[in-house]
């Protein structure tokens, strides 16, 4: 699962390169971020699992 959000906030990163509309750009943004807070929480969750 850590790789597919990985992978997703990798290419909304890719395609803000390409976005010039400033709405989409701001769409994409926001998706990028939840992806992050996604890839934090899953790391949280190894982490617990690892010091069990």
């Amino acid at each position: 699962m850590l790789w597919i959000e990985t992978e997703n906030h990798s290419l909304y990163n890719r395609l803000m390169t390409y976005i010039t509309d400033p709405s989409a750009r701001q769409m994409f943004q926001q998706l990028r971020e939840a992806k992050m807070r996604s890839i934090t929480l899953i790391q949280e969750e190894i982490k617990k699992g690892k010091s069990k």
